[in-house]
């Protein structure tokens, strides 16, 4: 879009590669196409103008509590018992919550019905499983009163044996799929060149600058929410369920969001709780959280172990691909848990052409906070471990691993190109776009300056990285609008 005239637009982008050529003469140019496109949202962020969640104010929110979690600070451990009583003896104190305090919602749980069983309660009653997991809430007059009062919970628990090593919790997947483009043929990795490997791709936090914040008030029947969430149509949803409300009578607004990166996708236990606190009380209440509860017990992402088999001809062709992932779900299923089958599987074999792929996964539980998207979700790991491998291949064959990726990727002719594991690749020019990256950046000179520079014995090393990758820009589920047509003749249109 452009920006606040809506008429600056950049100069020009450089073609990419001969399909964007080739589109640029047979269609029409549109005034957006190949230009640089200056943002028009920034400014009000930048200038401390546009308005967060924790800027929510106004007459409505004069008597809003606050709300506070005390948090398990074992990875795993049995709750023998919680007492709140001093906590609700403090001034300022409204209300302080157990799991035997909250009603039987109607889901009781909030997680991926396909990630397995294990409910996921709002608090637990029984075993805490994993560190920061809020297992009892108070709500105040304030932010400061509420922080005080957690301290003064008294929680009595054992802490229990946590389960963190990947392997062991395979007894207890929650989901998996074994199933294979074709069947597993240990012969055909029986080839020139064999790279076997493994890769970690270590548990991430997305990091926002905003951290999780949430306003909410019942009018009537009717619940109300400002959240920073990167789904706001997604938790409406869980809302109506877990409240047995229709979802015309839940409205969820968005403000400015200070960053989410996929952090603010899985609603947590800490948010679909707040709503039944400001019911119990008869007031708004609300929730700022601070940075330390954010890397405690926000959703993490990656947590990936990959095997790889790549194996090919001492020519450098590839002839057939293993994958099997083993993902660190985390104490609850959630969105992270499902990534692998419908973001990693469809693309296993990335921008190669590879006749034989195999491919199988299992998620797992484990005392760690829950998995969920975060940049490049399911894409991004597979994508690094099959680059690493093919640079292990180019190194163990003495090829290049430019020309080593020119033996291999998928030629403009056989678009689209249907994967062995179930994915579809639009029209593209791979090899064209990887000669004008390698152009651009004088790859063959770099090479010429690396070599110049070990045969000198520099200090200075010079290293030449390569990656050529293709990337699945679309997610699931559904997204609403609506289109008026005004009794002028325009029409005014509504979308997310």
């Amino acid at each position: 879009m452009g920006n606040e005239h809506g008429d600056r637009i950049g100069e020009p982008a450089p073609q990419l590669s001969t399909y964007a050529a080739r589109m640029s003469t047979s269609t029409p140019q549109s005034p957006f196409t190949g230009r640089a496109m200056l943002r028009d949202e920034d400014r009000a962020l930048v200038t401390g103008a546009a308005t967060f969640t924790a800027d929510i104010a106004g007459e409505r929110f004069a008597d809003a509590a606050w709300v506070g979690f005390v948090r398990s600070p074992y990875a795993r451990a049995t709750i023998r018992s919680i007492d709140v009583s001093d906590a609700l003896a403090m001034p300022g104190v409204i209300d302080a919550v157990t799991a035997t305090d909250l009603p039987a919602f109607v889901e009781g749980v909030f997680s991926v019905p396909a990630a397995g069983d294990r409910p996921h309660p709002i608090l637990p009653g029984d075993t805490a499983e994993y560190a920061g997991q809020p297992i009892a809430a108070v709500v105040a007059t304030s932010a400061a009163i509420a922080a005080d009062a957690i301290e003064a919970v008294m929680v009595d628990v054992d802490p229990l044996e946590p389960l963190l090593d990947l392997d062991e919790a395979r007894s207890i997947a929650l989901v998996e799929d074994t199933s294979e483009s074709a069947p597993h043929d240990e012969g055909r990795f029986e080839a020139d060149v064999t790279i076997r490997e493994r890769f970690w791709n270590p548990r991430q936090s997305p990091a926002p600058i905003e951290a999780r914040a949430m306003a909410v008030w019942w009018e009537d029947d009717h619940l109300h929410v400002i959240a920073a969430t990167q789904r706001p149509h997604g938790f409406r949803d869980q809302l109506a369920r877990m409240y047995s409300l229709d979802p015309q009578r839940i409205h969820v607004t968005a403000p400015a969001v200070g960053g989410g990166f996929g952090g603010k996708v899985s609603r947590s236990a800490e948010e679909q709780l707040l709503p039944e606190l400001s019911r119990r009380i008869g007031r708004p209440v609300r929730w700022n959280e601070t940075r330390s509860e954010w890397f405690a017990s926000a959703t993490q992402a990656r947590g990936e172990r990959f095997d790889i088999v790549l194996a090919g001809t001492a020519e450098g062709r590839f002839e057939a691909l293993r994958v099997e992932l083993l993902k660190d779900g985390g104490a609850y299923p959630a969105v992270g848990t499902v990534l692998p089958l419908g973001y990693s599987k469809p693309m296993a074999n990335g921008c190669y052409d590879i006749a034989h792929v195999e491919f199988a996964t299992e998620s797992v539980r484990t005392n760690r906070p829950p998995t969920s998207a975060f940049r490049g979700a399911g894409r991004g790991p597979i994508i690094a471990a099959l680059e690493r491998a093919v640079d292990l291949f180019a190194a163990e064959a003495g090829i290049d691993p430019a020309e080593l990726r020119r033996r291999n990727l998928i030629r403009p002719d056989q678009m689209p190109y249907d994967t062995p594991t179930g994915g579809r690749y639009d029209e593209a020019d791979y090899p064209a776009d990887l000669e004008t990256a390698l152009t651009t950046a004088d790859y063959d000179g770099w090479r010429v300056r690396q070599s110049e520079q070990r045969a000198s014995h520099a200090r200075r090393a010079i290293g030449i990285g390569i990656g050529t990758y293709n990337h699945m820009t679309t997610g699931g589920g559904g997204e609403e609008a609506s289109v008026t047509i005004e009794l002028d003749g325009t029409a005014t249109v509504v979308t997310g």
